[in-house]
């Protein structure tokens, strides 16, 4: 089975269009898809009656990283693979979802082409995949077992702020385990370009150093390559 797992926060129209993107393809016929709504207060319950997917809502106030709601959507999955899934990625090729897990090896990690674009369709400079072609291990679109994220406990909850960081440390976790990754140019999602209000110099800066200071702590073997909540059953 795949778990295809959405955090969300009062981002309705992407998630909307996410959404389509995601039931417009041929699914697996074992294929579920959660959404978790981190807190939202605009219309995005609505999209629980629009489209058959698990639901699930976490009380809190104020922006944050989104690793909590993340973490309830990994705990709740049912698949052995799970597709992470940004909410603002639409799918824009054909069968994303089979495509993605049907090219999951033992102890791999896929990951789509994710091109950062305005509302028109046009590219525009983006971290995710930038114009050098460095590939980057975000989990904007991609695949892996649901056994190798449990391993490293899933998201790393100590990053507070959504400024980037958590993904750094992730991959580094799931490296040290003994995954590789592929990254798949043929499988494209498209991340529309949005103003980012709450991202500050300081934020990402923090996110960052934090990310730097586990991984030379777990490789000093003064921190473990997980979570520092552990790894999960």
């Amino acid at each position: 089975m795949i778990s295809v797992v959405i955090a969300t926060y009062n981002k309705y129209a992407a998630l909307k269009r996410t959404l389509r993107s995601i039931y417009a393809q041929h699914l697996p016929p074992e294929c579920e898809v959660i959404v978790v709504s981190d807190g939202s207060d605009d219309a995005t319950v609505t999209l629980a009656q629009e489209f058959p997917i698990r639901y699930f809502y976490l009380h809190r106030s104020g922006l944050r990283n989104p690793g909590p709601a993340r973490n309830l959507g990994y705990r709740e999955a049912q698949g052995d693979i799970i597709i992470a899934q940004s909410d603002e990625v639409e799918h824009r090729t054909p069968g994303t979802i089979a495509k993605l897990a049907s090219r999951l090896t033992p102890s791999s990690c896929v990951f789509a082409k994710v091109e950062n674009v305005d509302e028109g369709g046009n590219r525009v400079q983006s971290d995710y995949w930038p114009r050098t072609r460095i590939h980057r291990s975000y989990f904007f679109l991609g695949a892996l077992w649901k056994e190798d994220l449990y391993a490293v406990g899933g998201n790393d909850e100590e990053f507070k702020y959504p400024d980037g960081g958590e993904d750094r440390w992730l991959s580094s976790c799931l490296e040290h385990r003994g995954c590789s990754f592929v990254f798949c140019d043929d499988i494209v999602g498209w991340h529309y370009d949005h103003p980012r209000p709450h991202r500050t110099p300081e934020g990402e800066r923090a996110a960052r150093s934090l990310a730097k200071w586990k991984i030379i702590e777990a490789t000093a073997g003064r921190h473990p390559w997980t979570a520092r909540t552990g790894a999960w059953q």
